[in-house]
């Protein structure tokens, strides 16, 4: 009975003890910061919720990293993928607003932006809006990028890919059709949306410009072969026609149109006619 009774009393001491409020010691290391400093914590990670607010499309998360990988330098302004993906951090405002055309309070007052640690931080909807004004200002080097990547993903499709020394299911080279669904599904949506962004002007001119240079290298070859078909019984006029060809090539530098002085009256060239003298008696 005596140790039944201390056991009881044991087993009730345990709970009396569970009842009672305790208070955990965290290691300091464990504190995200300092006590005083626990508001200023709470704002900053309610402004990093709020910037995650705004969810992406996959197809516009890699649009944003073509646009600044191409037109944005490190130490002006960069993506940042944690706490929020595709969040801005903007280092150097002056040139950032330089390479988007207008004053940065303009897109920071179209979508939630925050300072923190004493930077700029625009929201994944800013970053859209900052993508197409950059794109808009400056859409040839992106529009570069875009023919560059249609035509590895037409070789891609053709003749599929090359894995780089590594197999996947026991093969070193991609299925064409397999680069085919990817480019139905990811790299001809994001290179739309890159075309959009450079404006429909600045995408019309380009391929205009395109055309125009593809057609007179079309035509220059087929000029070639023209004259190398000749027969041997009309070679003065194959090599007229190739010193012609060469002499009078349309270049960058013989675009322009020429302006010349206008000439001196010494310089004129002088002009006799003869008339019949006629008698007026």
């Amino acid at each position: 009975l005596y140790f039944r009774g201390a056991a009881m009393l044991s087993i009730l001491h345990r709970f009396e003890s569970l009842r009672q409020p305790r208070g955990d010691s965290v290691p300091v290391a464990r504190l995200r910061t300092a006590w005083e400093n626990v508001e200023a914590f709470d704002t900053q990670m309610s402004n990093w919720e709020r910037l995650g607010d705004f969810e992406l499309h996959d197809v516009e998360e890699y649009a944003l990293d073509d646009v600044f990988e191409t037109l944005v330098p490190e130490s002006v302004a960069a993506l940042q993928y944690r706490p929020v993906r595709c969040a801005v951090t903007i280092h150097d405002e002056a040139r950032f607003a330089d390479l988007i055309g207008v004053p940065v309070e303009d897109v920071a007052r179209q979508c939630f932006s925050c300072r923190i640690d004493g930077e700029l931080i625009l929201s994944p909807e800013g970053a859209l809006i900052a993508a197409e004004l950059m794109c808009r200002r400056d859409p040839q080097p992106v529009l570069d990028l875009v023919i560059a990547e249609e035509a590895d993903a037409r070789e891609k499709c053709r003749h599929g890919r090359y894995w780089g020394g590594s197999k996947i299911h026991g093969r070193d080279r991609s299925d064409p059709q397999f680069e085919w669904q990817v480019y139905l599904e990811s790299t001809r949506p994001r290179l739309e949306l890159l075309r959009q962004w450079c404006g429909f002007r600045a995408v019309t001119a380009d391929e205009r410009r395109r055309a125009a240079e593809d057609e007179a290298r079309r035509l220059d070859l087929l000029l070639v072969r023209a004259i190398e078909a000749l027969p041997e019984t009309q070679s003065a006029l194959a090599n007229s026609l190739r010193r012609e060809h060469e002499l009078e090539r349309i270049t960058p530098a013989r675009v322009r149109p020429q302006v010349d002085r206008p000439p001196r009256p010494d310089e004129m060239p002088v002009r006799e006619i003869k008339v019949r003298s006629r008698r007026w008696w």
